[in-house]
């Protein structure tokens, strides 16, 4: 019997040793979520105009034109909406652009580069066409009318 009294004590022992703490989640590397760039045309110094902003998938954002540069974060729900546009966008599978491109006139061509499937995707303007209705092509403007 002597035994199996001992065998309980140190099993009741063993319970009152506290588990180790788990180790805390490792946080979602940072990642790219969008960049749109706007390129061509001549600025008023001379020069070829190109602007850009950048979204970070933490939110984080840079804009980059004109000689300066802004930063800023963007509200939770804004970036997951435009997470949301980048998965649901269709324009890397976009029809060819057939016209004539904006920077043969002093316009400007649009770049959207963006992560699929952890690949880096860019489309530009005069290479497919950018349907206003795509869900990145509108959010892309909006971002740019916004922050631009």
């Amino acid at each position: 019997m002597r035994p199996l009294v001992l065998l309980a004590v140190v099993l009741t022992g063993c319970a009152a040793i506290p588990a180790a703490p788990a180790a805390p989640p490792s946080p979602e590397p940072v990642v790219l979520l969008l960049k749109a760039e706007a390129r061509g045309g001549l600025c008023v110094t001379g020069t070829t105009c190109e602007s850009s902003i950048t979204v970070l998938s933490d939110g984080t954002w840079t804009a980059m034109g004109n000689g300066e540069t802004r930063s800023g974060t963007l509200p939770g729900g804004r970036v997951a909406a435009l997470a949301d546009a980048v998965a649901q966008t269709g324009l890397a599978e976009a029809p060819p652009f057939t016209g004539t491109c904006p920077i043969a006139y002093d316009g400007q061509e649009q770049v959207l580069t963006w992560l699929e499937a952890g690949a880096q995707v860019s489309v530009a303007s005069c290479e497919r066409e950018f349907d206003p209705d795509d869900p990145l092509v509108a959010a892309a403007a909006e971002l740019s009318t916004e922050l631009g």
